[in-house]
């Protein structure tokens, strides 16, 4: 009951804000090199409401070592190139350049439901645009799901991510998903 009270708060903050309207489109890969290690990569492609018009393309590679059935950890790289502003007029794109870092604990609550806890830091890296200097930028993730299987091949999953960033010395709140 706790973990729904506090979903529902979280989700209700995510609602409130005044983002627009994104769509993200991915293709994944993970290579098993052997039970223990994985090589995970993904390509995705976002766009600003229902349109071909690109905002972001994102390229992440990463290793994730699996400790046991409940525990792994990953590290990774990633490039984003990200349109300066959310006007599609504007035709500028940014690049930025992220280390991260995560531990991912996984439980199973009951047959088919798994609840996933993931935790993940970025270190970030901001090229230098026409309208703002060069930055870096330090952001924190946490993440609770819950993964329900409806099919061998069909999961329903309901999550939201929190994260907080920290710029410029100044540790605030950056923004919230719900999926």
């Amino acid at each position: 009951k706790i973990l729904i009270i506090v979903f529902l708060f979280v989700a209700k903050i995510g609602a409130a804000q005044d983002n627009a309207l994104f769509t993200w489109d991915a293709f994944q890969l993970v290579a098993k090199v052997n039970p223990k290690w994985h090589w995970i990569s993904d390509i995705s492609y976002r766009t600003i409401g229902i349109s071909s018009s690109a905002n972001q393309y994102t390229f992440r590679t990463a290793i994730r070592k699996i400790i046991n059935e409940k525990w792994s950890t990953t590290a990774g790289v990633a490039l984003f190139r990200s349109r300066t502003s959310i006007d599609k007029t504007n035709h500028e794109f940014g690049d930025e350049y992220r280390l991260w870092q995560e531990v991912l604990l996984e439980n199973k609550l009951d047959k088919g439901l798994l609840v996933n806890n993931r935790f993940r830091a970025e270190e970030r890296f901001f090229a230098a645009t026409s309208t703002k200097d060069a930055y870096n930028a330090l952001r924190l993730r946490y993440r609770l799901a819950f993964i329900k299987d409806i099919t061998h091949n069909i999961k329903f999953q309901l999550a939201d991510e929190y994260m907080r960033q920290l710029s410029k010395g100044d540790f605030l709140f950056q923004q919230n998903r719900v999926v």
